[in-house]
């Protein structure tokens, strides 16, 4: 069967009005097999040319599968005949044991975390291989895996020794070639016993592995139901967080340390070094250069040449020593080291940061710039119209408009309840036609006039926000407010919206500060302190960035 014919793929951005539909055949394929019973399928976004948002910030999309087949096309239905397995983008689960199994006329939810493991390749112990660098599968335009290798190592030992190839391969459904059976039992039974052996020193463990852990959210099965003449399965899975661990590798010799400790040697139990050895060498060749001479001037330039490569030798042992020297100190001055430092360890409030789709006064801006009011979605109305998109957030609807009600509720004797609606400010605006507002306690409005500033237990505080949504869809039950809840006095733009709100609905996100200090220059974490680089009188707050001496994170 055709993967059109069994999947319905859709990849959908909640907080956007504009995602793709669907996509083209190509991106879903009948990728390898498990005969006689499986025939698996890949969906791969790669080539679509509506993925270019969804590279940039994957953890804002939901990806909706559905899978369907008719019982007039199939012998028999089993309770668990399909499972599933996530994989990276450019590798494929062949050969790997699927871990997710799913039932007829189920319903199943999931949250993914990805995660990557990098190992050092020889001479360290790890001794890994890194497969990215080998040729890609014949039949999937993927890189190997280790269990793909394995593979396709006992395939080639098994075609060479018992001429055939083993019924579990992975893309056996692909090849015309004899299969082994029983009458090559006894030489595959020989072969197993060694191809073990050979397959673990060729297939080694990968220097770069993409894990992604699975976390159900859901999972609803009414039993085996026929729909309109076929039984399907839903699933419907989103990236839940970005993780990134970053480890630095210091080396336990460096190149001066390698050679004190050969000089060492040397120095103490045979009173040698590199400069005297290479002397020895030059005054026994040129002093039998000289014996040979016969005339006293030959024998004087054969001197003279013979004290100038002295002197060279010890420039240029003077010249390599220095510079080792220098590159030695300055590894030095990043080695690990004790460190004292003082650090504000108070709780701050987080900053909110709310997108709305469709956040902008559209007949304002069509009247103003003479556009097509005919356009069904922003990205018609907005496409190749760089000047419009430039003052789009002029069009913003006014906070007020949006965040309807806003309140700070504490249940500290020192600090006191306030309205916070006029608190809120436009920021940015995001993908064409979303605007984000923020109410940040360290801005300007939000310090003046309120008591939070006042509050020496901002911890004690219970935001309450009520929001509506654009005019424009009002009525549109899809529609999602992204939020983003952030460290204050930062910027929000370009991080991940990773929370998103549906109409008519209530929500409660609690938060947990975690304060990461990291140290500047010479240290190796080589922070940059963005605080200290604030220009008052151009940004009203400050500028964000993986790699900063000081980061708060609020998780909700």
């Amino acid at each position: 069967m055709d993967a059109e014919e069994i999947l319905q793929v859709l990849l959908d951005n909640p907080g956007m009005s504009i995602f793709p539909s669907g996509f083209n055949e190509e991106n879903t394929l009948q990728t390898f097999s498990r005969l006689p019973h499986y025939m698996c399928f890949t969906f791969n976004w790669k080539g679509s040319a509506d993925m270019d948002n969804f590279q940039e910030d994957p953890i804002t999309y939901e990806l909706n599968v559905i899978v369907m087949w008719f019982p007039d096309r199939m012998i028999e239905i089993d309770e668990y005949q399909m499972d599933m397995s996530f994989h990276h983008i450019d590798s494929l689960s062949a050969a790997i044991k699927h871990t997710l199994f799913l039932r007829p006329s189920g319903s199943y939810e999931y949250n993914l975390e990805q995660k990557m493991l990098k190992k050092l390749e020889y001479p360290f112990d790890t001794n890994c291989l890194d497969y990215e660098k080998l040729e890609k599968l014949a039949h999937y335009p993927a890189y190997y895996t280790q269990e793909m290798c394995f593979a396709e190592c006992k395939r080639n030992l098994s075609r060479e020794h018992c001429k055939c190839t083993a019924k579990n391969y992975p893309f056996r459904n692909f090849l015309d070639e004899p299969w082994c059976t029983e009458e090559h039992e006894e030489c595959t039974t020989r072969l197993r016993e060694s191809h073990e052996k050979v397959c673990w020193r060729k297939c080694r463990s990968p220097c770069r592995e993409v894990i992604y852990e699975v976390r159900p959210v859901r999972s609803e099965s009414h039993g085996l139901t026929l729909e309109e003449g076929y039984y399907s399965v839903s699933i419907k899975y989103s990236m839940a967080s970005s993780t990134v661990s970053v480890l630095l590798y210091i080396e336990k010799l460096q190149v001066t340390q390698i050679l004190a400790l050969i000089g060492g040697y040397l120095g103490v139990w045979l009173g040698l070094s590199m400069y005297s050895i290479f002397g020895i060498i030059i005054t026994t060749v040129f002093d039998h250069l000289k014996y040979k001479q016969k005339s006293k001037y030959k024998a004087a330039e054969i001197n003279v040449v013979s004290r100038f490569l002295r002197v060279t030798l010890l420039f240029v042992c003077l010249a390599w020593c220095a510079k080792n020297s220098h590159k030695d100190v300055e590894m030095y001055w990043r080695f690990p080291t004790a460190v004292v430092y003082n650090e504000d360890p108070a709780v701050r409030f987080p900053a909110l940061t709310l997108c709305f789709p469709e956040g902008y006064n559209r007949t304002k801006m069509v009247a103003e710039h003479d556009l097509d009011d005919k356009a069904e979605t922003s990205e018609d109305l907005l496409k190749s119209k760089e000047d419009v998109l430039k003052v789009l957030i002029n069009y913003s609807y006014r906070p007020d408009e949006l965040i309807r009600d806003c309140e700070m509720k504490t249940t500290s004797d020192l600090c006191r309840d306030f309205s916070c609606k006029a608190l809120w400010d436009i920021r940015y605006t995001y993908t064409l036609h979303t605007t984000c507002y923020t109410v940040d306690w360290t801005a300007t409005n939000g310090s003046r006039n309120n008591p939070f500033r006042d509050c020496v237990e901002p911890w004690k505080y219970t935001m309450r926000v009520k929001t509506a949504r654009s005019p424009r869809l009002k009525n549109d039950n899809r529609a999602a407010i992204m939020a983003l809840i952030h460290e204050p006095g930062t910027f929000s733009g370009g991080l991940p919206k990773a929370v998103m709100m549906s109409g008519n609905n209530q929500y409660i996100i609690a938060t947990v500060q975690t304060d990461t200090i990291t140290l500047p220059i010479p240290y190796e974490t080589a922070c940059t302190d963005y605080t200290a680089q604030v220009n008052s009188t151009v940004l009203k707050s400050y500028k964000t960035q993986e790699m900063v001496c000081r980061h708060s994170l609020n998780k909700g």
